[in-house]
């Protein structure tokens, strides 16, 4: 299978890509099935990244949010940061890669975006910067 018809079955399921790979080895086509696994790996981690970064942005909008619009701060917003927080955490935990390093990397695009929706959100501009 060439890198394209990789992509197609693991972006249509990560099941069906999983039982394509054991074919390939059940029928003896290591390498194709080696090459497939990696396909698989690459592309479940670049999904796991962006979960994080969306958990981060949607994180960093409701602080904002808070901050911009203190009548939002009510204890449903105190219930709603901690439970984000701990999945976000949780996420984090997972995974060996979405290491502090990773976070730092994300954090000034997390915040951006965040900003972009509080405005919208809040109708005006933050004067918050990082």
């Amino acid at each position: 299978m060439t890198d394209l018809q990789w992509e197609e079955v693991i972006t249509t399921s990560y099941y069906l890509a999983t039982v394509e790979i054991k074919k390939k080895m059940e029928a003896g086509k290591n390498e194709e099935a080696y090459h497939g696994l990696n396909q698989l790996i690459a592309y479940q981690k670049k999904s796991e990244q962006r979960e994080v970064l969306w958990k981060l942005r949607d994180l960093m909008t409701h602080v904002l949010l808070g901050i911009s619009v203190p009548q939002k701060r009510t204890l449903k917003w105190n219930l709603e940061l901690f439970q984000m927080r701990n999945e976000f955490e949780d996420n984090r935990e997972d995974v060996d890669f979405l290491d502090d390093n990773y976070i730092k990397s994300i954090w000034n695009r997390a915040f951006q975006i965040a900003k972009e929706n509080v405005e919208i959100l809040a109708n005006k501009t933050l004067e918050i910067n990082l």
